[in-house]
């Protein structure tokens, strides 16, 4: 058996985008709240999560919520050192 460790971020975003950028291990985006694009997916309910690869370069932006008109999200990062 391998022992996986990872990392985990809360984030805040308000009516901005971080840098386009990429980890060296996978990495998991869950949406907590609000909607928010991360790796060119679109999470616009909680719980729904985006999958970036080891490598890709992405940047996780705060969307405006239609149906409240907010533009501030919170998600959750992991990134797993490894995944066995």
């Amino acid at each position: 058996m391998v022992a996986s460790r990872h990392r985990i971020y809360e984030t805040e975003l308000s009516g901005s985008s971080e840098p386009l950028h990429s980890h060296e291990v996978p990495a998991v985006v869950i949406l907590v709240s609000g909607e928010a694009m991360a790796g060119g997916k679109r999470l616009d309910q909680p719980g729904s999560w985006a999958y970036i690869p080891a490598g890709e370069k992405h940047r996780v932006a705060a969307v405006r919520c239609c149906s409240t008109g907010r533009d501030r999200s919170s998600l959750t990062r992991i990134v797993a050192d490894n995944l066995s």
